[in-house]
């Protein structure tokens, strides 16, 4: 089979691979054409890579023409339209083939993955154990009407990181760009190929705790507290102290504030920020009070202070640009969070200097609870968040909001966690209220195993938002999720799946940031004998401990499930026979080595994120047992609930989990008890224990 992939550019068949790989030399703020060649070579090598293994027989070549012998034709081009994630896949006749158009260069990028798909490709994670590819064929698969492609969630489908340099990676890009995504938070090490995908790059988030420190040198030889101590809030008893000046959001009475603030942002932005094209600003992540002075409270609610805030950065850095100060527009991002005091809806109108740049407000439910959907009226926790939504919706300030959703949120700690029954009614639901982009925190960059459901799914539901029961049905791409990852164990891993979310339900009961939480009453226990029990806060209703039970036993039996399929697999491995013997002279021919055993490497995944949730859960549950026996002075319950806690804090001590975030310049890797957060609880209790016998042997 011949086939000629098209470009609009002359000597399209010696330069193509040239200047697909020309990202690094260009300026692709300056340079618009050669983005947009360097985009359309890439998009076309790819689209070459995949074909040749994806054919039996094929002849591939570049043109800006149509060679006679062509017997397929893929034309690729930029057309205009209202909506940058647009694109289009159009039959051609004389010859066959497929004109794959998009509005920008990333939507043209993503009509060459659908085309892809279409042929059986899949990609559900981002490294190779991720990458499904269909059968050798002999034909291809083209489309027979016109198919067009436009987002619901248009303004941003994307995630939150951590700081960490550790979340820069090559192979999570191409994962977002063949998934659809259009927000990244491109590393320097990433920006050149996160320009060259097109994705709209996003970067900050709480950037004034070291803007604005206390203790920070100032020019005049003294510190900024003691400098500027009315940029501060005022707290409630009138009182500002250095020690507590975080935990009050700022003044906004203060122009030299936010002149200092603006000139700090407008250097970061020429710098190190200047890949960015969406900017994070957030207030102190403090769970505080807002400024009581007269000034704040004539400008509104706390909302209200924070898009005045944001309004005035805003008049400064357009000011900027005025003055070619800054050589591109930036778009500021606002969040509605409980931890920042500005969940409620602001009650004046957006200022229109925010609506023309096209700034934005992130509404984040960090507390919210997963055994219930948001709009369920019956569930406390989330009734607040829908009542605020609602509020957002009706309010005069009609910013665009993006929903952030907590799927991996810290506290979770990368537990195998699954929240699609609770994807497929709350998403939708979002779209419904007004929200025009999602994000999620924190988004792993490895180990992703079954999670990458949530992942997949997510993707496609920003695009679709169809409302349905069935994750099959929201995307012909979900429907062999399980035969493409899984082949002959796939209606045994469903099977592990659904156990798996039927655990995951309580998660925010038991270890959300709300101070209500089973982890968070916990870390505030001082290991003594408790005052009175742990509060269910309105859920488990078979109670605390029942429920932890539930969870620890519903881990075990998948625990199980999936040892018995890696012991199968690797029955079924030697049976194949003897692998020829191959010899590696370097790492990545090392790595490429461990090809022939994806499905084995798929199942140890699962299988070690479900021992760690095991793990966890039964500490978790053994410390609770703890807790209650204190309480009702069973002494020998006590006694044998502490063995376990001891039995399951070593099992955790054995082996680490996957690397975390911990600042911009560093990484922990630490192991599964740490991660678990329940260690400074244990050590309370072990030291009062201790004292206990000491006190005993004295006595």
């Amino acid at each position: 089979m011949n086939i000629t992939i098209q470009t609009p550019y002359a000597q399209a068949d010696r330069y193509t691979g040239i200047w697909a790989n020309e990202e690094e030399r260009i300026n692709f703020r300056k340079e618009p054409d050669r983005a947009l060649r360097c985009t359309i070579s890439f998009a076309a090598m790819q689209l070459k890579e995949y074909l040749l293994k994806t054919l039996s027989h094929a002849s591939i070549t570049f043109s800006n023409q149509t060679a006679a012998d062509t017997d397929v034709l893929l034309s690729l081009d930029k057309i205009s339209g209202d909506c940058d994630d647009e694109y289009h896949l159009i039959p051609l006749a004389g010859p066959s083939g497929v004109r794959i158009e998009g509005c920008s260069r990333r939507s043209i990028l993503y009509g060459v993955y659908e085309f892809l798909k279409l042929q059986g490709w899949r990609w559900y994670y981002p490294d190779d154990g991720g990458e499904i590819a269909p059968s050798l064929r002999d034909t291809l698969q083209l489309p027979e009407r016109p198919l067009v492609f436009k987002p619901a969630m248009e303004f941003s489908r994307g995630f939150d990181l951590s700081e960490s340099y550790a979340y820069t990676s090559r192979p999570f890009l191409m994962w977002m760009i063949r998934n659809r995504m259009n927000v990244a938070i491109c590393r320097e090490p990433t920006a050149a190929l996160s320009r060259k995908l097109g994705f709209i790059s996003k970067y900050g988030g709480h950037i004034f705790e070291s803007m604005l420190a206390p203790d920070k040198p100032w020019d005049n030889g003294r510190d900024l507290f003691d400098t500027h101590p009315e940029w501060y809030g005022l707290p409630e008893n009138g009182l500002r102290q250095r020690e507590k000046a975080l935990s009050v959001q700022l003044c906004v009475a203060h122009d030299d504030m936010f002149d200092y603030l603006a000139e700090e942002l407008l250097a970061k932005l020429n710098h190190e920020w200047y890949e960015h094209d969406r900017i994070d600003i957030w207030g102190f992540d403090t769970w505080g009070s807002a400024c009581s002075c007269d000034v704040c409270q004539t400008i509104g609610n706390n909302t209200d202070r924070a898009v005045y805030f944001l309004s005035q950065l805003r008049q400064r850095l357009d000011r900027a640009m005025k003055d070619e100060r800054l050589d591109h527009p930036v778009q500021l991002v606002m969040c509605s969070y409980e931890g920042t005091y500005t969940l409620a809806a602001p009650q004046k109108p957006a200022p229109a200097n925010l609506l023309a740049a096209g700034d934005s407000v992130v509404y984040y439910p960090i507390n919210r609870c997963y055994e219930h959907c948001v709009e369920d009226s019956h569930c406390a926790t989330n009734r607040r968040y829908a009542t605020t939504i609602s509020d957002w919706e009706e309010a005069p300030c009609q910013l665009p909001r993006v929903i952030g959703e907590y799927y991996n949120v810290s506290k979770y700690e990368d537990l195998p966690l699954l929240f699609t029954h609770s994807m497929l009614k709350d998403l939708p639901y979002y779209y419904r209220k007004g929200f025009c982009g999602i994000t999620y925190m924190h988004v792993p960059m490895m180990h992703w195993g079954l999670r990458a459901l949530t992942h997949v799914l997510y993707a496609e539901l920003a695009w679709t938002m169809k409302e349905t029961s069935s994750m099959e049905d929201v995307s012909p791409y979900l429907a062999d999720y399980f035969s493409g990852l899984y082949g002959r164990y796939a209606s045994r891993m469903n099977v592990v799946y659904q156990l798996v979310e039927k655990s995951s339900l309580t998660i925010a009961s038991w270890r959300a940031w709300d101070g209500n939480s089973i982890l968070s009453q916990l870390l505030k226990w001082d290991g003594k004998k408790p005052v009175q029990p742990l509060s269910p806060n309105g859920h488990f209703a078979d109670g605390i401990l029942a429920d932890g039970q539930r969870i620890a036993k519903i881990l075990q039996q998948t625990v199980s499930m999936v040892d018995a399929m890696i012991q199968e697999e690797k029955t079924w491995m030697a049976r194949e026979g003897a692998v020829t013997i191959q010899q590696a002279v370097n790492p990545d021919e090392l790595r490429k080595l461990n090809t022939k055993d994806q499905l084995l490497q798929r199942l140890t995944v699962v299988h070690r994120q479900l021992l760690y949730g095991r793990d966890v859960a039964r500490l978790s549950v053994a410390v609770c047992r703890y807790h209650q026996a204190l309480l009702r002075e069973h002494d020998a319950e006590a006694d044998l609930a502490w063995d376990d806690v001891e039995t399951y804090e070593r099992a955790l001590e054995r082996y680490y989990m996957p690397i975390t975030g911990y600042n911009a310049n560093s990484l922990l890797v630490n192991d599964a008890m740490i991660r678990s957060q329940l260690r400074p609880v244990i050590s309370r209790c072990r030291a009062q224990r201790t004292m206990k016998l000491a006190q005993q042997k004295r006595g």
